[in-house]
């Protein structure tokens, strides 16, 4: 009752804002809590998605080429050929039809960095070549997409 009857003062200004005390003295650690559940671990087939992804082992494709053999009946197809040096065709019935089953040729070279493979014909496929390339620089031929020799020299990548 005593307060309600002293009369209001009139408000003065706000002042700066003072410094930041220090902290005080920190108290003892509390109790630890109880343990949680056991985690669940991952399967084999999950730890094995997650290396892939880690460290990129995946095999996809990374290229294809046509080729060409032969006269009459020409055999003609395409070449697909995977990072891992994998080498798949699908190969045409005939001239105006083209294939339907993919089946596997033969692997370049144990290595997993292939990137390209290019042919080249000579007089209306009479002969052709076939190219592949590593990142490495590394290049391996073929006349007949079946056997591979690596050619000696590679490309310097490092000029």
């Amino acid at each position: 009752m005593v307060i309600g009857c002293i009369p209001q003062l009139p408000s003065l200004p706000q002042g700066p804002k003072g410094e930041r005390g220090k902290q005080g003295i920190q108290g003892p650690p509390g109790k630890p809590g109880k343990p949680g559940k056991p985690g669940k671990g991952l399967s084999d087939e999950e730890l094995k998605a997650i290396d892939l992804l880690i460290n990129d082992k995946r095999e996809y494709i990374v290229e294809s080429s046509s080729y060409s053999f032969g006269f009459a009946p020409t055999i003609t197809g395409f070449v697909y050929l995977t990072n891992h040096g994998y080498l798949y065709k699908l190969e045409n019935k005939n001239s105006q039809t083209i294939g339907k089953d993919i089946e596997l040729i033969t692997r370049i070279a144990d290595r997993e960095d292939f990137i390209a493979i290019n042919r080249i014909a000579y007089g209306e496929d009479i002969k052709q070549v076939f190219s592949a390339t590593t990142k490495e620089g590394i290049v391996y031929i073929s006349n007949d997409l079946n056997k591979w020799s690596m050619i000696k020299s590679r490309i310097n990548l490092n000029n």
